[in-house]
């Protein structure tokens, strides 16, 4: 009995060791994953990009807006003379809008490779040996498996709705696009303008507006509030994915490699994620 026993405690103590020392790695891994995710998600909104790049975009819209309504007072008015000065000018909005419009998904291409660039540095410097004292127990740093783009839920934009321009002001609580507490644009839509110029492109990103003079640090989130664009890296490889709004936020996936052997030969791997979430905005949402 009394071997018995001392077979089954030292049993349950080696269980609680393996346990404790698991658990202890796993946590590591988690402030790793998460230290990760949060550098990854720091590049996004640097130099404030994002930012003015939604007021780039709100820019171009009342400038659209404003011309073509130029354009309808000198039809109403008679002024056929200045016609081809109002051609002209819609022209160069239109003109300004493209210009616009390719600089959004540029930035979207250099988010993205950014992101890519930062999970290779990682990955480079990433300890392939093990990080257990215990010869029967080793576990590995976390690899990377996919990193996902995408935005935080109910985030609106860092544009606020100009009320000088009182008709578009008017259209765009109509329309949905605006906020009424905040009269913050919201996020993640396309704001087309009153016909015929529905068919431009003016999408608007979820970015916290500055409030106060304080700008919303970079931060880590809880998954669940996470909606994925696409994956920036799948599989550990690089990946093309058409994603047409730039990101907010990031959500880093990795395993952590657990063997129970002195050779580590058949490991089992632990899920391990994070979410970060880029800096709000610096530039003033007026």
């Amino acid at each position: 009995m009394v071997a018995l026993v001392t077979v089954i405690i030292l049993a349950v103590g080696l269980i609680g060791i393996l346990f404790s020392t698991v658990l202890s790695q796993h946590t590591r891994s988690q402030y790793d994953v998460d230290s990760l995710s949060l550098s990854i998600a720091k590049t996004i909104n640097v130099g404030d990009r994002v930012g003015q790049m939604n007021q780039l975009v709100a820019r171009s819209r009342e400038m659209v807006y404003v011309t073509r309504q130029n354009s309808y007072e000198c039809e109403r008015q008679g002024l056929r003379h200045l016609a081809p000065l109002c051609d002209q000018l819609m022209n160069e909005v239109y003109s300004s809008q493209a210009t616009v419009e390719y600089e959004r998904k540029n930035q979207i291409e250099i988010v993205a490779k950014d992101v890519r660039q930062a999970t290779l540095d990682y990955e480079k410097a990433r300890s392939r040996t093990s990080n257990s004292f215990l010869p029967w127990l080793k576990t590995f740093e976390p690899e990377v498996l996919r990193v996902d783009l995408g935005f935080i839920e109910n985030v609106q934009s860092n544009v606020q709705s100009l009320l000088t321009i009182e008709e578009l002001a008017d259209f765009d609580r109509r329309s949905g696009y605006v906020d009424p507490k905040s009269n913050l644009f919201k996020g993640n839509i396309n704001a087309r303008l009153p016909s015929p110029d529905d068919d431009l492109i003016f999408k608007f990103s979820s970015l916290p507006a500055l409030v106060d003079g304080s700008c919303a640090p970079p931060r880590i989130a809880n998954p669940e509030v996470f909606k994925s664009y696409g994956s920036a890296i799948a599989g550990g490889k690089n990946v093309t994915t058409k994603i047409d709004q730039i990101p907010q936020a990031v959500t880093v996936f990795t395993k952590m490699d657990v063997a129970f052997d002195p050779t580590a030969l058949e490991r089992h791997a632990i899920s391990v994620s994070s979410t970060g979430v880029t800096g709000g905005a610096v530039s003033s949402p007026e």
